[in-house]
């Protein structure tokens, strides 16, 4: 009988060993076999990365830190209250808006991110006899899709990592409107005149960080915890910025000579984030006491934007005044939302609004901002 129940249990392991070897996959050839367990639903387990494995999971990590840069630094949608959007010719607008939502592929299985926006820009405009506006027209609202991707030079092994990466944006422009191009006496039709054209935007982006080193007790990198979430305890300074090339193709002809067609764009921007704790008092008299997990929040943004016509234009299309468009923004988030109070002053050289092209001056707008600021929740967590 001893030697049946040896029997017994001998044969018992070599079957369930040989059943518990079928459920590994060929892919544990890469882990340390010395490491693997199994739990009580049968998956292979390994406690113990190799090196291999460590790699794939330190370039996953890159992969997502690149994407959430990505959305950071999109150019936010915004829209703008009445007499909130001064300096054009027609006075200020009932609304203005530029809306740009973003569709991303992207993440930490894929190095590159993919995006598509099917933006547009529309201005209703006030009833005004002399431009023959009534009945509160959206006269020609610029309709620009696009998409593209962004393609990191390096691997972004902490989150503090300056980073290099390409950007390339394929972009359609039109107003949907079939009209005559031109008026009688020679100047564009900007009342339903045809405006169409398409182009192709090659940058060289950058971003840089610096920590802020800080004595506030009310900040993360003097505080206990840290922020396990999003692997970093200081706050910082965000650098960013784009110098990128713009070529035109497949432009209705009557465009041609008048409006540019190649472009230089310059952008820069600066964002200060600080890695906080929640304030609290029991009573007006009471001290601040600092709560909670610390977390993320962007405190503002500065944006400045240039665009400069590099090809040859005619008559006072030609003239330097003509050729440059260049403004500076400031973003103020509020609440925990993803919105923002901005501001935004600069110069038209060549108005961006379709039709409109043939315009310049001075503007000033104001309004809410829609945007991927760092905004994260404030939790209990530690």
């Amino acid at each position: 009988m001893q030697k049946l129940n040896l029997f017994i249990v001998c044969a018992f392991t070599f079957f369930y060993s040989a059943h518990i070897n079928a459920q590994v996959p060929d892919s544990l050839s890469v882990l340390d076999t010395n490491s693997i367990n199994v739990n009580e639903n049968n998956v292979v387990m390994n406690c113990t990365p190799t090196p291999r494995a460590q790699q794939v999971f330190e370039n996953q990590k890159s992969n997502q830190r690149f994407y959430d840069r990505v959305l950071n630094y999109w150019d936010p949608s915004w829209a703008s209250p009445p007499y909130a959007d001064l300096g054009s010719e027609k006075g200020s607008y009932i609304m203005s808006a530029d809306i740009q939502p973003l569709f991303t592929i992207g993440g930490e299985k894929l190095r590159p991110v993919f995006f598509f926006t099917p933006r547009y820009m529309v201005r209703i405009f006030r009833d005004n006899p002399e431009f023959n506006d009534k009945s509160f027209p959206v006269r020609t609202p610029s309709f620009m899709p696009g998409g593209g991707f962004f393609y990191p030079f390096r691997r972004i092994k902490n989150p503090y990592q300056n980073v290099e990466y390409l950007s390339v944006k394929l972009t359609h422009h039109s107003n949907g409107q079939d009209g005559a191009a031109f008026n009688g006496d020679g100047s564009f039709n900007t009342h339903d005149g045809n405006f169409a054209t398409n182009f192709v935007e090659v940058g060289l982006n950058f971003n840089w960080r610096d920590k802020i080193v800080t004595t506030d007790t009310t900040f993360c990198s003097q505080c206990s915890g840290g922020n396990s979430e999003s692997d970093m305890k200081s706050s910082y300074y965000d650098y960013f910025g784009k110098i990128a090339f713009e070529q035109h193709f497949m432009t209705a002809d009557s465009l041609i000579g008048i409006y540019g067609q190649s472009r230089v764009n310059v952008k820069l921007g600066f964002i200060k984030v600080i890695n906080h704790r929640w304030r609290v008092k029991e009573d007006a008299a009471s001290p601040w006491s600092t709560v909670g997990a610390c977390y993320l929040k962007e405190s503002f943004r500065l944006t400045a934007q240039a665009s400069m016509i590099v090809d040859d234009l005619k008559g006072f299309h030609s003239d330097f005044e003509r050729r440059i468009n260049f403004e500076l923004s400031a973003y103020l988030p509020f609440l925990s939302g993803n919105t923002a109070f901005f501001i935004t002053g600069g110069y038209y050289g060549s108005d961006p609004y379709n039709v409109y092209f043939e315009k310049k001056y001075f503007f000033v707008r104001a309004g809410l901002a829609l945007g991927n600021f760092i905004r994260a929740k404030k939790t209990g967590k530690s």
